[in-house]
């Protein structure tokens, strides 16, 4: 298996199109995060597109642009919920 380097971001981040993303807004997988600040986000977010006050587009941009300010923090997340 090749060995990732965790700070070269660009090269892991699991693309903004993946289903996953869409999972996580919608509270369909049900994931801890480590970083208590997205699990708050991720939470907020699917609550948000429950009483129709953001759209799914919306949470899942917001989701990624804050994932790639604290992608270091995310990435042993990610392992388990993208597979990378």
């Amino acid at each position: 298996m090749e060995k990732i380097d965790i700070r070269n971001v660009d090269k892991w981040f699991p693309d903004p199109n993946r289903e996953e993303w869409r999972k996580i807004v919608n509270g369909e997988i049900k994931h801890i995060f480590k970083n208590y600040v997205l699990q708050l986000k991720s939470y907020q977010i699917s609550n948000e597109i429950k009483k129709k006050t953001k759209d799914e587009a919306q949470g899942i941009l917001e989701l990624q642009e804050l994932c790639r300010k604290y992608a270091l923090a995310v990435y042993e997340d990610f392992k388990i919920i993208f597979g990378i």
